[in-house]
């Protein structure tokens, strides 16, 4: 089926959950009318300034916290888990899907207006939002506007040709399906009995939206104004990159363009609704390729500083991550000035940040030292502050989180362990001052608590070519950080006064002169 905007009279749908007088008003004939220049001017001074540099925390719900002792994480566990949150000193929570599905990710949606039954209600969920805002953390939860489950109503009707759905998906009659126009087959699939084509490119039962639909788009808008009226305050968009395909879509459609419009019109919809909406994306790629989609979004997730600063450590070469960042910040701040960095050293489809290192703890206490004194949103994966192993498959890489006796919750135990029979749990590590745990918790509170962390800009500082330091000056502040890569001690004269605010060895700063030890990292406060 070709793809087209549907020409439409106005268009009124009645919100979900909301008063029966409030209803969507949207005009098709201008619904489309803004370009990207016009978005881009348009939103020129949407800004989230009161996130700047907050840690957020990823939870990946079945394995988080178990409430009631089924052996599967719920969102009242999560409840329940919001004070040892707020003791670590996160300020934002982002939660994988909790809508319903047929896998266990979910990340393959079949009502985007409920809550899995396994996880809870609507009712527990609200509560899980009041609970955080009470400790002044907020919630975002993950929306999948790529693709749905082959189970969701609307593909099932739309198999079926029924209007308006068949619009709703990227379906190609057989006879329309041709090479010239579709030359890439690949994650195409065809349903013989019913004459068509569809597109997959994850997985042959998550069937991808056609974003051309008009009518998708309201569907779209009701979705986010459904949540967004419960409280939360901002969506994870997943697979931002992949809404418009190349390989879905006709020879030479402007895939790009399509989709910074898409993401740009979203963008904009959410802050009319609440301009302190925080909105981060997934566009897994380059830092060339993800500047286009800088404007789109508050945040986009910066992996090539997850690779570069994984790879740096374990090869010992501050070097590349010195370049990487700066290129980045520079190249997301010229499309949108008042971007975020997402940063994040590992996420729910990456190996353990632990078994990247080989279980080093020298090279963990780097790492993670470097995310919470940079510029931009560090994000924490569960259990990464525990020190948690886990490798591909997937699974493994979302095993339960270890609390420990005497918590409110339990391990919610719905797949075996594998990688951390021997990963100290919750208690244990609370209650061993040199664990990672209390490593992570004294640098997030560091970071809240001084101002050039949260919000200062960055400059480099050439010490030394195994020595990774940078400074980080705001208005009232200026911070030193020095993170050694190597396994050699370095003394180097700093002139400059100051004191230590925190260090992860026996390194030391007397006498304008500077002790570093093998792996340590050091946080100085300059006061000159």
């Amino acid at each position: 089926m070709m793809k087209k905007i549907l020409s439409l009279l106005i268009v009124l749908l009645i919100i979900t959950g909301c008063a029966p007088d409030e209803v969507l008003t949207v005009d098709p004939e201008t619904y489309e009318s803004l370009s990207v220049d016009e978005l881009e001017e348009k939103l020129i001074d949407s800004r989230v300034d009161k996130l700047e540099g907050q840690v957020f925390y990823n939870i990946f719900p079945k394995s988080f916290a178990d409430s009631n002792g089924d052996n599967r994480g719920d969102i009242e566990g999560i409840t329940l888990s919001l004070d040892y949150l707020d003791n670590l000193g996160i300020k934002g929570l982002w939660l994988n899907p909790i809508h319903p599905s047929p896998t266990y990710h979910r990340y393959d949606v079949t009502d985007y207006l409920a809550v899995d039954p396994e996880l809870g209600t609507i009712d527990d969920f609200v509560e899980l939002i009041e609970q955080a805002h009470e400790r002044e953390m907020v919630v975002i939860m993950d929306m999948v506007l790529n693709h749905s489950s082959s189970s969701h109503p609307w593909f099932q009707k739309a198999i079926n040709g029924e209007e308006p759905y068949v619009d709703y998906y990227r379906i190609v009659k057989d006879e329309d399906f041709t090479s010239d126009l579709y030359p890439n087959r690949e994650g195409w699939y065809h349903l013989e009995n019913k004459g068509i084509w569809y597109y997959a490119a994850f997985w042959s039962e998550m069937p991808e939206f056609n974003a051309d639909s008009v009518e998708l788009r309201i569907e779209f808008r009701k979705i986010l104004k459904y949540w967004l009226d419960l409280g939360v305050d901002g969506f994870r968009y997943d697979a931002a990159y992949h809404l418009y395909d190349s390989a879905e879509a006709e020879i030479r459609t402007p895939t790009m363009q399509r989709n910074q419009q898409f993401w740009l019109e979203m963008k904009d919809y959410v802050k009319s609704i609440n301009p302190e909406a925080y909105v981060v994306a997934e566009v897994w790629s380059d830092s060339k390729t993800v500047q286009a989609y800088s404007s789109g979004f508050d945040s986009l997730f910066n992996f090539d500083f997850a690779t570069k600063v994984l790879e740096g450590v374990n090869r010992g070469q501050p070097l590349e991550i010195l370049t990487s960042i700066l290129n980045h910040q520079r190249a997301m701040t010229e499309r949108n000035p008042n971007f975020l960095d997402a940063i994040f050293l590992s996420n729910h489809d990456q190996p353990r940040v632990m078994t990247v290192f080989g279980n080093d703890r020298n090279k963990m206490n780097l790492a993670s030292s470097i995310l919470l004194t940079m510029p931009g949103n560090p994000y924490i994966y569960y259990g990464e502050e525990l020190g948690y192993l886990g490798n591909k498959p997937d699974e493994q890489i979302r095993e339960p989180f270890l609390w420990g006796e005497g918590s409110r919750v339990t391990t919610p135990l719905w797949e075996p362990i594998k990688f951390n029979t021997n990963t100290a749990d919750v208690q244990a590590q609370q209650q061993d001052s040199n664990s990672l745990y209390h490593h992570y918790r004294s640098l997030i509170h560091i970071r809240h608590e001084n101002e050039a962390l949260l919000k200062g800009e960055m400059s480099f500082l050439n010490i030394s070519s195994n020595v990774l330091a940078y400074e980080r000056t705001s208005e009232n502040q200026r911070m030193v950080a020095l993170h050694n890569f190597s396994n050699q001690r370095f003394v180097f004269d700093f002139n400059h006064e100051g004191r230590v605010v925190f260090q992860t060895k026996a390194g030391s700063f007397f006498n304008k002169q500077v002790v570093i030890e093998p792996y340590e990292s050091i946080l100085i406060e300059v006061n000159d």
